[in-house]
């Protein structure tokens, strides 16, 4: 049910933010329930969980306030925990990070100017600045496999979404972040995914047959993500054998035959 409603949430979340037109009584109205449903949930919480709950909104809403972020950490606040709607996934700042990377598409089409850097860059730097820990999940695996197309239709907007996607990868790059850590795409996808996995769980699962590297993953997603590639072939990713059945997968011939010649001119 937690997965239903948080989907509810960020489905709304995303529709009132993807548009240039919208209704604005209509976005106060989504607003003030979106407001009652987290003041409702956080009437029910430890005091220990309510702090953690604002870590999460600090994160979230970051736009919206930028201080609190900071002001959370300067008061102590742990700045590899924190208590959102969907268990494990949302514990952690850094995952919240990799997982919901700032858009510029629609900002610039409505005239918007793109602050440098984008807040989810300035996120990570204040969490690695109070000190998290780049090392605790697989980052660089979730912004590659978490990143696609879906309701991407025209070009332009695919080519926005890739640039910054790399952004904020690359951001995580230059923080420390493992280039070639595993993950796995079972604790991700809504049909598999467990809201109380256990952090040894799913490290358990990183370390699986099934488990795939960043490089495989963003190989797998074809050429219009060959900046992705480069991006991690730079940063030091392994390109081994795996990734000549993540470029298959990818039913893209440029993808099979870029990855089949660095593959074989190392051989």
């Amino acid at each position: 049910m937690k997965k239903i409603i948080s989907f509810f949430i960020l489905t709304l979340i995303f529709l009132l933010s993807g548009c240039d037109f919208i209704n604005k009584r209509l976005e106060k109205k989504v607003k003030n329930v979106l407001t009652e449903i987290r003041e409702n949930a956080v009437n029910h919480m430890t005091e220990e969980q309510k702090e953690n709950r604002r870590m999460y909104y600090a994160i979230n809403w970051y736009e919206d306030n930028p201080l609190l972020l900071k002001e959370l950490l300067e008061n102590g606040h742990n700045p590899d925990l924190c208590f959102g709607e969907c268990g494990w996934i949302e514990s952690n700042p850094l995952l919240l990070v990799a997982e919901s990377h700032y858009t510029t598409y629609y900002r610039l089409l409505r005239g918007e100017k793109i602050p440098d850097p984008t807040p989810d860059v300035q996120v990570l730097n204040l969490l690695i600045d109070y000190g998290a820990d780049i090392s605790l999940y697989p980052y660089v695996f979730v912004i590659v496999y978490d990143s696609f197309f879906i309701g991407k239709k025209g070009y332009k907007e695919q080519v926005c979404y890739v640039e910054d996607t790399n952004r904020l990868l690359k951001a995580f790059l230059d923080k420390g972040a493992d280039v070639n850590e595993k993950g796995n795409g079972k604790a991700f996808d809504w049909q598999t995914y467990k809201d109380e996995l256990s952090y040894n769980e799913f490290k358990k699962m990183c370390r699986a047959d099934d488990a795939t590297t960043p490089l495989y993953e963003a190989i797998k997603k074809g050429m219009m993500w060959e900046s992705q590639v480069d991006l991690l072939l730079e940063y030091g990713a392994i390109l081994d054998e795996s990734c000549l059945k993540a470029a298959k997968l990818s039913n893209d011939k440029e993808m099979i035959k870029k990855i089949e010649s660095i593959y074989y001119s190392h051989q």
